[in-house]
């Protein structure tokens, strides 16, 4: 059985990684070697902590949100459902693939990353959208990188338009077939 100061230690490297992942956004206020002997000491700041690490990921969702400039959002598309998580991909260029045949999004991502390929989370997707807002209206980009448990269902966000309105709409990954038409955003591995 794990002892409590191993788990406590886990605990504050997992808070230490999403405080290094807001850097971005808090470089100027937040300096992580104040932080450590806070974090390690627990107590209440702690909680406090874990609490603002989930208000400041909820921000940030919604001001990239924002910059996507989306008409309409599937009311499940929320920062609580797709947390903002460090994806891996780092600053490499996202590409759109297009597989050319019907697909359910489980047989893509294992052909994706069979052929090199790393899925993009939805921090990348959504800063990708933000900075080429016409790309989804062009062909629906699906984000297989990012899922959420909705209603039962494991569903992924993809970026389409309808006519001259741009939406977020909600796939299921596994039971639902994406058209051959739609890109998949993803980096080289």
């Amino acid at each position: 059985m794990e002892s409590k100061a191993k788990r406590r230690d886990k605990l504050v490297q997992k808070l230490l990684g999403e405080l290094n992942f807001f850097s971005d956004y808090l470089s100027p206020l937040l300096a992580p070697n104040v932080l450590r002997p806070l974090l390690q000491d627990g107590g209440a700041f702690f909680g406090a902590v874990s609490t603002a690490l989930c208000v400041l990921s909820e921000s940030v969702f919604k001001h990239l949100l924002e910059a996507c400039r989306q008409d309409m959002v599937d009311a499940h598309f929320t920062g609580e459902n797709f947390r903002l998580r460090d994806d891996g991909t780092g600053n490499r260029k996202i590409i759109e693939v297009s597989l050319d045949i019907p697909i359910t999004g489980k047989d893509a991502q294992r052909v994706l990353e069979s052929t090199g390929h790393k899925l993009v989370g939805i921090k990348r997707a959504m800063e990708y959208v933000a900075k080429h807002p016409s790309a989804q209206k062009r062909f629906d980009l699906v984000v297989l990188g990012s899922v959420a448990l909705v209603d039962g269902e494991t569903v992924v966000p993809v970026f389409k338009s309808d006519g001259n309105k741009r939406l977020v709409h909600l796939a299921k990954k596994y039971r639902g077939e994406f058209d051959p038409f739609d890109r998949f955003l993803v980096v080289r591995k």
